[in-house]
């Protein structure tokens, strides 16, 4: 078992998946997008960012050839439509300039291929230019539901926390808040933090690693965290203190996981609640589960490594001080070098 981090076959598999991802993921094609963003910002927290195979503009031309623009002759044609798809599997012609009308109804984005899109393009320096910020907040106004959740994608699918992130991530990005009522949101995620002090995915559920970082990062995100005080914030803190086994486990009565060593590991260092931290057992359950073969990292030790555990393993790293890799900004999910001074004074304490 390794004691360090790997950094040189780390590096080498992240390389790797860029340029051919093994067949396994081709069942992953609609979420294109947010496989390729484990890819670029991995890359990133392992600063060698500038050593991508591939040229930047080429980068983000490919990123705007999955936006979905509203019709040219009618603006509200297909609004819905408008934001980031995983990928064109629709047989669209290859749109690298600024995206695709939309030809079907049922050519969709999500809120998630959104938000890996916007932050794809701020990892290698674009300024958004072409991001048609209102056709994408119009679109997340239809995703939002009138208990404050969203879905996924507009008038489809599961409404819960995770959508709720994505919307709020993309509006802070995009400095436009047009796409979220923000007093719906806050009383949603309120209400969804359980009697465990976590947070569930929709109020009376489970509390979970994953949905309670995404509750607490939307708070972030939305100026609000201030709303978790006294025994809401304190319980929180003791139930994600006791998510730590070795690694972090996302639930209770669960075996850890190293992507939680992001889940839960970000949510502490968002309320600045790091120090309950056993980092030299978290350090040791996510470097036992390296590859030493081919690099990259799995959700448990002894299985085949995967992109999602990877970067999340890195990220989890990165907010223990973890020596060559830089560091991350826990609310949007991208490093603070990608995030820049601005955004990293606004969600930082």
């Amino acid at each position: 078992m390794s004691n360090t981090l790997d950094i040189e076959k780390h590096v080498k598999y992240f390389k790797r998946c860029l340029n051919a991802l093994p067949s396994p993921y081709a069942k992953g094609l609609a979420n294109h997008l947010s496989l390729t963003y484990f890819v670029i910002s991995g890359l990133d927290l392992l600063g060698k960012i500038d050593e991508i195979p591939i040229a930047k503009k080429d980068i983000i031309d490919w990123v705007y050839s999955r936006q979905i623009i509203p019709s040219e002759s009618n603006p509200d044609d297909f609004i819905k439509n408008c934001g980031f798809r995983g990928a064109n599997f629709l047989g669209q012609p290859y749109c690298g300039g600024v995206g695709c009308r939309c030809l079907f109804d049922f050519d969709m984005p999500s809120i998630a291929n959104t938000y890996c899109a916007l932050a794809i393009l701020r990892i290698v320096g674009d300024d958004f230019g072409r991001v048609n910020r209102d056709a994408i907040t119009r679109s997340l106004k239809l995703c939002q539901q009138p208990d404050g959740s969203y879905v996924g994608t507009p008038f489809a699918g599961e409404s819960d926390m995770r959508h709720l992130y994505a919307a709020c991530v993309c509006s802070f990005m995009m400095d436009d808040w047009r796409g979220i009522d923000r007093d719906a949101a806050t009383k949603y995620i309120l209400a969804s933090q359980n009697y465990e002090y976590g947070f569930a995915q929709v109020p009376g559920q489970e509390a979970h690693g994953g949905s309670t970082y995404c509750a607490v990062a939307s708070l972030s995100l939305m100026g609000r965290l201030d709303l978790l005080t006294g025994e809401r914030r304190d319980k929180l803190v003791h139930w994600l203190a006791n998510k730590q086994i070795t690694g972090y486990s996302g639930r209770i009565n669960k075996d850890p996981d190293t992507c939680y060593s992001f889940w839960v590991g970000a949510t502490l260092a968002i309320l600045n609640e790091t120090k309950v931290v056993d980092q030299m057992l978290l350090r040791g359950f996510i470097y036992s589960a390296q590859d030493p073969n081919i690099g990259g990292i799995a959700k448990i030790p002894q299985n085949m490594p995967d992109l999602l555990h990877s970067y999340m393993s890195l990220s989890g790293l990165t907010l223990l001080n973890e020596p060559n890799l830089r560091p991350l900004n826990p609310s949007l999910g991208i490093s603070q070098r990608a995030a820049g001074e601005n955004w990293n004074k606004i969600l930082i304490n």
